[in-house]
């Protein structure tokens, strides 16, 4: 089914544990997902952060969901309570850098955030890291030109002087390896669910 097009039968499927139904779930949603945080938060990298949280929360209840309205409904109130909460802990680290009052430090809800977005994160990237650290060396340097550094296919050809179609292929069959190791490895992590359904899209 093509990405534009979503049902109540797949998020029925995704709320049984469906992988794929999540991956489609996401790249049909994400672009208005991250519109409406960064709308909020007005700052591009901050919103993509926060949509990989609301998008790991998301898999971690996906059982409560069963129809594309009540999915709708929850994407929209989560996004926001991420971003609002966000705001929340920059006016607090701001006050606490202004006043110096430490007693805000220990804050349970303000640890307990500040601890789960760093844990989350720290996942993230040591995933990838072992990941891609297994791909063969040209197949590395590619994926990490293209998908780390930013470079065209075009612009990494050159680098690596190889054809652009070299480079796309080396692309496509690192990512199937790198989705593989994390589904393999870390099939119930939330966050190894999650980048295993955006590794397409990266």
């Amino acid at each position: 089914m093509p990405v534009n097009e979503i049902d109540d039968i797949i998020v029925e499927k995704f709320s049984n544990g469906d992988k794929n139904g999540y991956g489609i779930i996401y790249k049909y949603y994400k672009d208005i997902v991250l519109s409406n945080i960064g709308k909020i938060v007005h700052r591009q990298d901050v919103a993509e952060d926060i949509l990989q949280d609301v998008f790991i929360k998301l898999w971690e209840n996906k059982h409560k969901l069963k129809d594309k309205k009540s999915l709708a409904a929850w994407l929209f109130q989560v996004s926001y309570n991420c971003s609002i909460n966000h705001i929340r802990l920059c006016l607090k680290s701001a006050a606490i850098t202004r006043d110096m009052e430490q007693k805000d430090l220990y804050d349970p809800n303000y640890l307990v955030n500040s601890s789960d977005a760093l844990n989350s994160y720290n996942l993230k990237n040591t995933l990838l890291t072992e990941a891609i650290s297994l791909l063969p060396p040209r197949k590395r340097k590619v994926f990490l030109l293209c998908k780390i550094h930013g470079k065209t296919y075009n612009e990494t050809s050159a680098i690596m002087n190889i054809a652009s179609s070299t480079v796309k292929e080396y692309i496509v069959e690192a990512n199937r390896f790198v989705r593989k190791y994390i589904l393999d490895k870390y099939a119930n992590s939330a966050v190894g669910i999650f980048l295993c359904a955006v590794m397409d899209v990266l």
